[in-house]
């Protein structure tokens, strides 16, 4: 019985992150900036890392630049 309890508990965690994950998904495409909504895509969502998300950036962006961006939109909000 307590094995099914478990289960169950945690059948519905899982459902609550992937309702919390779509929220974010929203919140993230409702932003009118498309390099903002790349950069926290490809951090909260993917999990990359800085040099990851400057990568899939392309050109012309470093790890710490995306990092900034970042952290004054996170200030901000």
């Amino acid at each position: 019985m307590r094995l099914q309890e478990r289960k169950a508990k945690k059948e519905l965690h899982s459902a609550k992150l992937d309702s919390m994950i779509i929220d974010v998904e929203e919140y993230i495409y409702s932003l009118p900036e498309s390099e903002l909504r790349r950069i926290l895509l490809f951090k909260l969502i993917d999990k990359k890392t800085w040099q990851k998300v400057a990568e899939s950036m392309g050109e012309g962006h470093t790890a710490e630049a995306c990092k900034q961006k970042f952290s004054r939109f996170m200030r901000v909000k």
